[in-house]
């Protein structure tokens, strides 16, 4: 879940920062910890309005504190719109269950439509790992392969799609109780998996708990 404010001196820049830290004050020093090489990045606290006057950047990076759907302590479009005013073509999501329907959305309203890295599972303090190829790629894809897990699982990646969005929500919405309680993978806030139709790219829905709840009569069933 981390990136900050400990900067890495990591030699000499020799490009302009190319790169958004985007966090917020209200998280640990742990979680705002990001070794980035001199001159490469931006850190922003959220809490500033980024959009104020805006930093363009190739890649944002939103790190910290999430529980859907508030990310950062704010809303998913509060976020979104902090993020997205850098225009970046990357976005990086270092927090965790941040992979999830709420933000996606509102960074999908985005242009440029941003290529989009998280995470659907709680994260280590420590946050995602970052490779050297991260500071040397040329592109936003070379840049997102050097984005890893620190326990080297899998993460989520993929160009967001609005309409394939829509149809994950819609899909969630026609779940019974059943299907609810067999893809929960979060309780409190309630955060269900759906994959996105078309696509090999899973993400959370946010499900209001009144959904999972029983008519008396299958209650009854279950107990039995």
């Amino acid at each position: 879940m981390g990136a900050a404010l400990v900067i890495s001196r990591m030699g000499a820049a020799a490009v302009a920062p190319d790169i958004v830290v985007l966090y917020s004050r209200t998280d640990s020093s742990v979680l705002r910890e990001f070794s980035c090489p001199a001159g490469r990045c931006r850190f922003l606290a959220i809490e500033d309005e980024p959009c104020a006057e805006p930093v363009r950047a190739r890649t944002v990076i939103v790190t910290g504190h999430s529980r859907p759907p508030r990310y950062l302590g704010r809303t998913a479009r509060d976020t979104a719109r902090a993020a997205s005013c850098s225009e970046p073509d990357l976005v990086v999501l270092d927090s965790c269950y941040a992979f999830s329907i709420p933000l996606l959305e509102e960074l999908a309203t985005a242009d440029p439509t941003p290529l989009v890295v998280g995470s659907t599972k709680l994260l280590p303090r420590a946050g995602l790992k970052y490779g050297s190829g991260f500071f040397d790629a040329t592109t936003s894809e070379g840049r997102a392969d050097a984005v890893q897990a620190r326990d080297g699982g899998s993460l989520e990646r993929w160009r967001l799609d609005a309409k394939r969005l829509r149809s994950a929500t819609a899909q969630v919405e026609q779940w019974s109780v059943d299907e609810l309680e067999k893809r929960l993978r979060h309780v409190m806030p309630n955060l269900v998996t759906v994959q996105v139709p078309g696509e090999r790219v899973e993400l959370l829905a946010h499900v209001d708990p009144q959904r999972f709840l029983r008519p008396a009569a299958d209650e009854s069933k279950t107990r039995r």
